[in-house]
């Protein structure tokens, strides 16, 4: 809730956090969702236990094969920006699917979904303004909007930054409840600019000698020359003090990167307080 008003410039009356298994529940409980399944889908994942096999078109998928649908992203050309897209358009036929005179008959089924999967500091009031509400919406008008920004590798991580004019403008056309707009100053949004000033630097590569084929390999078959003190121990310099057991441990490391000087994948929020804005 913190997080998003953070970057929404303006402050969230609630919060309502959906478990997976309640999606699933909520999909089997009115029946499945028909929809278009826009390409095959096949994916396999057995660290994250996630497996898709989907066939292109119009079809009835379950709660299981509804997940499928909207976990999938790694064929499309636009990874993400798809997924989101699909997603929109699938939660769009479960909220017309769910809202049916048919579906009503499971208040009861509904309500134990939403209490053992679903966490919110909303009250039993607020939820019942908004059901009422959403029982007069025009599911087939509704409006979903995708932030734009531009995807970035920092670290090893891909992140999607956003443009913060265009956050603002989407924010003021369509979400804002307030009279004063939103601004980029009452913004907190990581931009492709700044996402990239969190790159970590590499350490530099060792110089080359200047004449390398002046320089003598060491060859350690060859007999070391002889040292012209070796016979008499009193033209030493120093004759009491004995080389280091490990020569090694004497050659200094590579240098280290500081740590405190890059955000790895997954700070990017965290640090954002302390950045300042960019438009």
């Amino acid at each position: 809730e913190r997080r998003l008003s953070s970057l929404l410039g303006f402050e969230m009356d609630g919060y309502v956090l959906v478990n997976l298994d309640a999606f699933v529940k909520v999909v089997d409980l009115v029946g499945g969702v028909t929809v278009n399944v826009p390409q095959d889908m096949y994916y396999n994942d057995p660290s994250q236990d996630l497996y898709i096999n989907l066939k292109a078109g119009k079809q009835t998928l379950d709660g299981e094969k509804a997940m499928e649908l909207v976990r999938f992203r790694k064929g499309y050309a636009s990874q993400d920006i798809q997924r989101t897209k699909v997603q929109q358009e699938f939660l769009r036929a479960l909220a017309k699917k769910v809202l049916s005179v048919s579906s009503l008959t499971k208040l009861k089924d509904f309500a134990d979904v939403f209490s053992t999967y679903v966490t919110t500091d909303l009250t039993v009031g607020n939820m019942l303004y908004f059901a009422q509400a959403l029982m007069k919406c025009d599911f087939d008008s509704m409006k979903t909007y995708t932030l734009e920004g531009e995807g970035a590798m920092i670290n090893g991580g891909s992140y999607y930054p956003l443009y913060a004019g265009k956050l603002v403008q989407v924010v003021n056309e369509s979400f804002n409840p307030y009279d004063a707009p939103v601004t980029l100053d009452t913004v907190n949004v990581i931009t492709p600019d700044l996402a990239r000033s969190y790159q970590k630097q590499t350490a530099p590569e060792p110089e080359e000698p200047e004449n390398p084929e002046e320089q003598t390999p060491e060859n350690p078959d060859e007999e070391a020359p002889e040292d012209p003190d070796a016979e008499n121990p009193d033209n030493a310099e120093n004759p009491d003090e004995t080389p280091p057991e490990n020569p090694e441990d004497t050659q200094p490391g590579e240098p280290e990167i500081p740590e405190d000087n890059w955000l790895g994948e997954g700070n990017l929020w965290q640090n954002e307080q302390q950045t300042a804005q960019m438009p």
